[in-house]
């Protein structure tokens, strides 16, 4: 039994599994019949056929694209056509040149961001100058300050001063700075002194005016006191200084008290030749001196009454505005200038007079005594040029100690007769200390304004060697 049992089991299970077969077979039917229609050779060449159209429709399209870019480039290129340029002259083939090493390519490379680098920072450098500075700052300056033309006075602005009678001015129509001389006048001298030399001014002249018959006459550059048509002073200014001139003579006061100037030798002055320099409270009390002196020598009597403030009818102005008002001129020429600074430059050449030395002198003395420009005059050049290679100084008061009156003083003095001086020396500076009682020549490469006034003042001459 159980074996019967068994053999049916077996046959149901092979029942069904050919049942499940069967549906496969049948749902796999329609899918195998489309794929043999498919895959029959009718099929297979239409597809082939239809694939190679696509390809060759593929192909024809990209070449029309191609062609039509080419002609949109040509158009625009002969719309804007490029510079004719110079035939360059043919050159040969390069040489095959050898593989650079990894240092030439670091080298190269690093030589190209400096150089970037730097062009940045110029470029920030101009961007900083052209939003911080005035138009006028960075125009142009390609050639370097001119003396500026005649007939052109109107075209400058801006004047600044750069000495007593320089300075530069802005060319509005050139665009550029320019070097400018000014011919100050008499009356544009007194605007622009300080309150002590207006002081001055108000002492002296009020003390002539004070005279019966005295009249002042103001011309560009000095004032003119006369009696009638005698002349019995004139106050002009020396740089800032107010000078008096009076008909006197000179030798008369040489020996005294009074630290007069000679300038009989002088034609402008041959009327008055005393000079009498008004720089500190006791000058204008001795200046009233000589004035009663002329007086006496005229007879003309002192009127007593209120001396009047002369200086208030001269407020300061500024320099542009004196220009404005005719006060100062500006020269345009070397010509000009040179006839305008003459009498300045005489005055600046003027030896020291007997009557100017001392004894000995201090810094502080010799710095008031005489001008810079005067002393700077004075000094005179040596035949021998200067040797930068060690340089040293010494004070005037060692040079006092260690050398006589009227002695030559050299470098190489100084080196055998100051003790602890530098022997190796090659160039040496004079310069002011202490006290100078004797007149000395001395022979150095360069001095201190005040160092060369005090050799100048107690007689002596000063040397300066030649700059290579």
């Amino acid at each position: 039994m159980e074996k019967k049992n068994r053999r049916g089991q077996q046959n149901n299970e092979e029942r069904k599994s050919k049942k499940r077969a069967n549906k496969t077979y049948v749902s796999l039917l329609p899918t195998l019949l489309i794929g043999a229609a498919i895959m029959s050779p009718p099929v297979i060449a239409v597809c082939a056929i239809l694939g190679s159209l696509v390809v060759v429709a593929a192909v024809v399209f990209a070449i029309m694209a191609v062609k039509k870019k080419k002609a949109k480039a040509q158009k625009q290129g002969e719309a804007q056509p490029k510079p004719v340029e110079d035939e360059a002259p043919v050159e040969e083939a390069p040489q095959a040149q050898e593989e650079p090493t990894a240092e030439q390519v670091e080298e190269t490379v690093s030589e190209q961001v400096n150089e970037s680098y730097e062009e940045k920072q110029v470029e920030e450098a101009a961007a900083e100058v052209v939003e911080e500075e005035p138009a006028v700052a960075v125009t142009p300056q390609a050639e370097p300050e001119e003396l500026a033309e005649e007939g052109n006075v109107a075209d400058l602005t801006e004047f600044t001063e750069t000495g007593e009678a320089s300075g530069r001015a802005y060319d509005a129509r050139r665009h550029i700075f320019v070097l400018v001389r000014y011919d100050r006048s008499y009356t544009s001298r007194i605007i622009q002194s300080d309150d002590k030399t207006k002081n001055y001014y108000d002492e002296i002249k009020g003390e002539l005016m004070s005279y019966k018959g005295v009249k002042s006459r103001i011309s560009w550059k000095h004032e003119n006191f006369r009696i009638g048509r005698e002349r019995v002073a004139k106050l002009q200014f020396r740089g800032k200084k107010l000078c008096l001139y009076l008909p006197l003579d000179p030798n008369d006061y040489i020996d005294s008290k009074y630290k007069i100037e000679d300038f009989s030798d002088v034609a402008k002055n041959k009327e008055v030749p005393l000079a009498y320099l008004i720089k500190n409270d006791l000058r204008a009390r001795y200046a009233k001196e000589l004035i009663a002196d002329v007086m006496a020598r005229f007879g003309a009597e002192k009127l007593e009454g209120e001396t009047a403030t002369y200086s208030q009818d001269y407020p300061y102005d500024s320099l542009e505005n004196l220009i404005d008002r005719d006060l100062i001129k500006v020269l345009m020429t070397n010509e000009e200038y040179e006839e305008a600074a003459s009498d300045m430059a005489e005055e600046a050449a003027e030896p020291i007079k007997p009557s100017e030395l001392v004894h000995e002198v201090k810094p502080e003395t010799a710095h008031k005594l005489i001008s810079d420009e005067r002393a700077e005059h004075l000094i005179v050049e040596s035949t021998r040029y200067a040797n930068p290679m060690r340089k040293g100084f010494v004070n005037v008061d060692v040079l006092s100690r260690n050398f006589e009156a009227g002695e030559f003083v050299t470098l190489d003095e100084m080196k055998k007769r100051i003790k602890g001086f530098d022997k190796r020396m090659t160039f040496v500076k004079v310069l002011a200390r202490g006290i100078l009682d004797k007149p000395l020549t001395v022979e150095g490469d360069d001095f201190s304004i005040d160092a060369a006034k005090m050799i100048l003042l107690t007689g002596g001459k000063v040397i300066r060697t030649k700059r290579k």
